[in-house]
Order: C-alpha cells, then structure tokens, then sequence
C-alpha cells in the first residue's frame, strides 16, 4: 500500500530545520561491552544533595559555536567526570551537564568574571546563584598540568591513550579542580587512585534542566523538595546511599540504548519472580556501608600528617575487612543464581580473584580476629589491636599501657558501687571517654536518696538516668588516651603503606561500588514492580499505554484514599500531534507528566525518545506579565531549534502570556511547526480552535479532551463543554452581573466563529480531508499491525474485518 502524502497548510512555506541536541553524558552503553557496570554516582541520594561536597570547573572556547568543557569532581565518590561539547547561545547543554551533578561549587576564570561578566557566567548566576561560582586564577587552567595529572592519579591506564589536544579546554580544568581541592582541603592524591570518566551522548536520553523541573523529575514544584517528586518515589526503595545516588542520575539522564535497557529489564523480572532471593539481595543491601566514602577514606592523603589520619585509615581497612571477608560474599551468594547476563556480571565483579588477594595483603598485617563493631567503645578498641603483635616493640608497649588504664576503669567503677551501694554503670563516648551514670530509682532507693557524693562532678540530669565523672576517672581518661595516641604514631609507618598497597586495587573497588549500586538499583525497581502492578514495556515504534498511571500522583492517592483514574495513550506515526483540552481543573497538566514519566501500568509499548523538551507553567494561575510571556516564547524557541524526529515534546498551555488572539495564532504557528516533524507532541490548551484548524489540515493531529465527571479521564475529540472558564468563575462566586454579560459576549464570539468558519470551508473540500485523513490512518494501523501485531489469525482476521467496515 502507498502512504498517502501528509497534508499540509497551503499557507506554509517553510518548515523549520530540526537540529539534534546531542547530551553530554553518557551511562554505559551495553553491560556486556563494559567494564563498569553502572553510570557516576555524582549525585546526593534523597534530599542531602546539597551536603554532597561536587565541585565543577566550566571552560569556554571562542567562536560561533564555542566549545565549553565541563568537569565535575565528586570528592565522595573520588570520582572526575569529563566533558566537551558545542553548545549553544542559552548553554542548554552545560546546565544539563551541571543539572545531573547538582554542584556546591563551579570553578570559572577570573578572567570571565572581570572586568565584564561573560554570558556564561550570567547564565550559571542565574541557575546556581552567585554564591555557587567561585572565581580562581586563570594559572588554575592548565592544559598540560591536567593531563599530568590524569596520567598520574587515574586508576584505568586505558583512557589515557584516548587524550588529544581536542580536549584542550576539558583537561584545563581537570587541573583547576585538583589544584583547588588541594589547596583548600590540603590534600593529595595516591597515584592510580581516582576514576575519570569521559562523557557522551550514546546511549542516553536528552533531558534539558527546565524539562527535569517541569516533569518534577528530582524535586516537587510545590515545596521544591524530593518527596512527591519521580526521584523521591523511585529512590524510596533504594537500601543504599550509592543505590539512591544511581537512581537519581538516570532519572536526569535515562538510556536509550535497547540492548541496555532490555538487560536491566530482564534483572528486574528476575528479581521479581524471585522473592527469596530479592528479600535476601534487600536485607543483605540493608546492612551495607557506603563503598563510595570508604573507598575516599584511603585514597585522600593529607599534606599534614596526624594521628587522627591513622586512626581514620585503621578504621577504614577493619571496614573493608569486615566487607571482603563476610558482607561481599553473602550478597554474592544471594544472586548468583540468578541467571541474567546483568547479575552474572555483577556476581563475577563482587568474587573477582583482586578481591581475594586484597583480603589476604590485609590479613597479613591486621589481627584476623579483629572484626567491625558498631559501637564507639567496641570500635575503638578493635583499633588499638588491629595491627598483630610482633611488628613494633614498643607498640606492643603502648597497648599494654592502654590494656591496664581500661582494666583501672572498671576496678574504680567498682569501688564506687562498693563505697556508695548502689550500682553504677559506665558509658563511652568519642569525645567524653568515660563517665558514670545511675539510675534515678537506685538513686532514690540508696541510703541517701537523691543526694550525689561530692566527689562526683559535671552532673547531668535526665529524666531516668543522672551522668556524672570524678577527677581519678579523668585522669584514667587521658592516661588512656596518651596510649592510644602512642599506639597511632607506632602504627603510622606500617598503617601508611598497607594503604598504599591497598590503593593498588582501587579499579576492583570501584567495581564493587558499582555493581553494589547497580544491584540496589534493580532490586528496587522490582519491588516497587511487585508492589505496585507495574508492567514490563515493550519497546517500538509506537507510545501505546493502557491504564497508565503517574506513579507520585498514584502514591499520593492511596496515601490519602482518594481514587486515582488511569489513563491510555496512543501515539504513533500517523498521530503523533495530541491536542488536549478540556476545563479548568481537569487534569490536563496531570496527563501530560504522565506521558513524560516512568511508566507505571496495565500495559506499556514505548518508543526510545532520544530527547525530552517540556512547556510547563502552574496551571490554573493566569499570568500576563511581559516576562512569563518572554520566558514562555524563549522555552518554545529552544524547543523549535532542537526538536528532531526522535524527540518527545510536552506543552502546557502555549500562549497564555498574551492575548486571546495571539494566544492562538502563536499556538498554532508553533504546533504547525512541530507537526511537520515525526516528534511525539501532547499539547494542552484552553484554545479550542487550535485543534479545530489543525486537526482540519493535518491528518497527524488527533484532538483529545478530559471529562469532568468528578474525575479525570481521556476521551477522543473536541470537548463539548462549554464555557468552562465563567464555570470557574461562577464557583468562586464572581458577582452574577458579570457572569451574565461574560455569558452574551462568548455566546456572540461562539456565533461570529461559526459564522467565519461556515465561510471558509466548502463541504466538498471537508469531505476530501476527511477521505484523506482517514486513509492516512489506516495505513498506520496496518503498518502498526504488521510490525507489533501479536493476534493469533483469528482474531486478527476479526480486527481487519473491523478496519475494512470502518472504511467502507
């Protein structure tokens, strides 16, 4: 069969030129191609984002279409993420970049700061605020120092080979970031110590930082918090700080790539149809540390050495101990029958044979008995006998020293009780050491009841139980001290090249931190899929959803008990144009979030969108100031410029800035445009005569409206519900009188339409763009048919039978 030709507007001359808007970062393309097995974890989990010490470093080429290099280091993670793109005017790519890190810091040229701000830093002063950007010495961007240093402290000797003067502005500041780290933490580095990773845009959808706001993909719009925002649901179920930090990352930056997501998909279900072993994964993830800052605890070396960096080091490698020896391999046993390609990778990295050799060059110099304890008193004497006896005589001294002082706390404690007869208990603390605490119904039941001994000092009252110290229990306190402080600077010299040998397996530490990651990634998908009905998606050529729901208003609703009424969508090439309209209040900008999210329903076929754009104002908030108006047209124009055919573009209410009349024509003119693509577009709109010119002309425009009947559901075609704005207006109790004259001048406005419309239109032409527009949509049912069609013969003799009546 011949496609019909798509009609257009005769009045239409030009069409405008779609330029593809490629993202600048990349999550790994096919789990089986790759190394790592997760994407950067450069991000806050929940809402702590902001406490996530990410520093950025932005440098800005010349030219029309200058080249801008944008490098974050996330110091939690010791982790560099490197990229360099042409971007244009607005920087749309820079703040999306900079979106998915969230940074406290963005390093720029004083040089772009002085004497005249440039673009881009007024840009980035108005996105992150002045306080985020830090000017610093344009000595700071150092090309060839940067790529010293990425020779120097990266852990994959792999990327090195890929450097190349392209990347003159991306490795400048890579050497503006490590030289600002050090100087203001005064730190340095291991060598072979740090992941770099070097971002593009295969395999990942585009999602600009206004289009991440509007769907609330990370924070709500109403208390701009992470609750009630995509993140906030999805991460909810996350075990982990480095699970919760993935999700957010690809929420901002979800795949494209099949491959990709089919091997995800296929762990998920796996997961679900395996509850054992996902309520093992879950509760074996419960009980995990965060890799990301444990790893960072031995990789940062202080320019000035001290006791504490040994204490802080001694407590990292009992951790790890405690991880290699006995968590990694019980979450290991959990999954590795599992048999998807995903898990089996993730399985292999966490009993990679590195792992085994790391534990024992630990075991030979760290007591094997020594094991972690969550409790301060517990943990800090598993510290003072880490190290095994042997290697340092006076160590062994200082220990002793330690051994006694603890033994004369206890034989003083006892004294006491004996002295004053009732018991007396010790309690530990960090920064208190010892101290003494009774109960206030021993001390009522004592000989003198509620009186304290004189001797017991720095009294704190509660409202069952009364802390106190004495002077030979301080001084018991610090003589303790000095022998743990004597056991640090013995351990030193042996602690420091243990870690240093221990920085050698970095690569296979971050593999665990990835994969840990990934795993908690996953097993939350499932059990949010188990617990909510959420279906597995098909992936075509067509956005066909039945009984969608918007998983945050969804929760909401049963959170509250309120019903929550699903909605289907379908969009394909033949009706890629949705208009929406409807009342005041109906739900339009709700079934627009929802065409934009993860989807959760009775059935999902979803086409690979290679980028999201998004129109998103309040609804219901009449605004008519200069400025929404600019703000609205400028958002529209970005979309124009970079809308290709693989886009999917959310509008709401297009035009409400101005006038009625230019309302519509700009709605139309910009609708027109987009029509002539093959983007998926759902617009909502109060104009109704949007729909009514266009879907007229243009055989892809399907005009759909949402019925008020106390709730909100899709229905086909132009609502037949009138007046709904006086509607609005009646119910918040507008004076009668003006109701009454707003009623007669719409009726007359309703009757000059019709009239203009009678005029314009010729039943014969009519008729012709019906036969077309219905051939047009034939032909893409059948191709639709033909390409998905999953109908036994039967029933799919039955279902062209009914195509063919439709027809003729």
């Amino acid at each position: 069969m011949a496609r019909p030709p798509r009609r257009r507007p005769s009045t239409s001359t030009s069409t405008t030129t779609a330029t593809t808007t490629s993202n600048t970062s990349s999550v790994f393309s096919s789990h089986a191609a790759q190394v790592q097995v997760r994407p950067s974890t450069a991000a806050s989990a929940a809402t702590t984002t902001s406490m996530r010490d990410v520093v950025a470093a932005v440098s800005e080429g010349r030219g029309v279409s200058a080249e801008v290099a944008v490098v974050c280091f996330d110091k939690a993670a010791a982790e560099i993420s490197i990229s360099q793109f042409a971007d244009g005017a607005l920087y749309g790519k820079t703040l999306q970049q900079l979106s998915l890190v969230d940074p406290s810091e963005i390093l720029v040229s004083q040089t772009a700061m002085e004497p005249v701000k440039s673009r881009l830093v007024e840009i980035l002063e108005a996105n992150f605020g002045q306080q985020a950007l830090v000017p610093v010495n344009r000595s700071y961007f150092n090309q060839s120092r940067g790529l010293q240093n990425i020779q120097d402290f990266s852990w994959d000797e792999t990327i090195i080979p890929g450097l190349s003067n392209k990347l003159y502005y991306a490795t400048s500041c890579v050497a503006a970031i490590l030289t600002f780290i050090e100087e203001r933490d005064d730190i340095t580095f291991y060598r072979r110590s740090l992941k770099f990773k070097f971002f593009s845009a295969d395999g990942t959808m585009s999602i600009d930082h206004i289009t991440a706001r509007n769907l609330e993909l990370i924070f709500n719009l109403q208390t701009n918090k992470t609750m009630n925002s995509l993140f906030g649901i999805l991460s909810a179920s996350c075990q982990t700080s480095m699970g919760s930090r993935l999700v957010r990352m690809n929420v901002l930056q979800p795949l494209n790539d099949l491959e990709t997501i089919e091997a995800r998909l296929d762990a998920v279900q796996a997961l679900k149809e395996n509850p054992h072993a996902l309520s093992g994964i879950r509760t074996c993830l419960k009980e995990s540390v965060d890799m990301d800052s444990l790893i960072t605890s031995l990789l940062y070396r202080p320019k000035k050495h001290s006791t504490k960096v040994t204490e802080t080091h001694i407590t990292a490698l009992i951790l790890l101990k405690h991880v290699l020896s006995k968590w990694i391999t019980s979450l290991h046993d959990t999954i590795v029958d599992l048999p998807t390609p995903l898990l089996e990778l993730i399985a292999s990295n966490l009993s990679n044979e590195n792992l085994a050799r790391l534990l024992s060059l630990i075991n030979e110099r760290i007591n094997e008995d020594i094991v972690w304890q969550k409790s301060a008193q517990g943990m800090r004497n598993q510290r003072c006998y880490a190290i095994k006896a042997g290697w340092n005589g006076l160590l062994d001294v200082a220990r002793q020293t330690y051994r006694e002082s603890t033994n004369d706390v206890y034989e003083l404690v006892a004294s006491y009780t004996t002295r004053y007869g009732y018991p007396l208990k010790t309690n530990f603390t960090n920064t208190q050491g010892y101290t003494l605490k009774v109960s206030v119904s021993d001390l009522e039941a004592s000989e003198n009841p509620g009186q304290l001994p004189i001797e017991f000092i720095n009294v704190i009252k509660s409202k069952k139980t009364i802390s106190f110290t004495t002077l030979p229990l301080l001084g018991l306190n610090d003589r303790i001290n000095e022998s743990l402080m004597e056991v640090y600077l013995m351990s030193d010299r042996m602690i420091g090249e243990l870690v240093g040998e221990v920085t050698q397996f970095a690569g296979s530490l971050y593999k665990i931190s990835e994969s840990i990651a990934l795993l908690d990634m996953l097993s939350a998908f499932a059990f949010d899929a188990d617990q909510n009905e959420y279906v597995r998606p098909e992936f075509t050529e067509t956005y066909a959803v039945k009984g969608g729901r918007h998983p945050v208003k969804a929760l909401i609703s049963s959170t509250t008990g309120s019903t929550y009424i699903p909605n289907d969508i379908y969009c394909c090439a033949g009706s890629n144009v949705q208009i929406i309209s409807g009342p005041n209040m109906s739900g339009k900008t709700t079934y627009l979030k929802m065409t934009g999210s993860f989807v959760a329903a009775e059935y999902a076929s979803i086409r690979l969108q290679g980028q999201v754009f998004s129109r998103i104002g309040c609804d219901c908030v009449v605004e008519a100031s200069a400025s929404s108006f600019m703000s609205e047209m400028r958002e529209a124009a970005f979309i124009l410029q970079n809308v290709c055919d693989n886009s999917l573009v959310v509008i709401d209410e297009l035009g409400r800035g101005t006038s009625h009349t230019d309302g519509v024509a700009l709605s139309i003119t910009i609708t027109e445009e987009l029509a002539n693509t093959n983007a998926f577009l759902f617009l909502a709109t109060h104009f109704t005569e949007v729909g009514a010119v266009l879907s007229s002309t243009f055989s892809n425009v399907v005009k759909l409206h949402l019925q008020v009947q106390y709730k909100y559901h899709i229905q086909d075609g132009t609502p037949t519900f009138e007046n709904y704005g006086l509607t609005i207006a009646r119910i918040v109790q507008f004076p009668d009188e003006t109701i009454s004259l707003a009623l007669r001048v719409s009726d007359l406005l309703v009757l000059r339409s019709k009239d203009v419309t009678a005029r314009r239109r010729g039943d014969a032409e009519e008729e012709a763009r019906l036969v077309a527009r219905g051939e047009e949509r034939l032909y893409h049912r059948l191709v639709q048919v033909r390409l998905n069609s999953r109908l036994e013969e039967g029933r799919l003799r039955e279902y062209l039978k009914g195509l063919q009546a439709e027809v003729v």
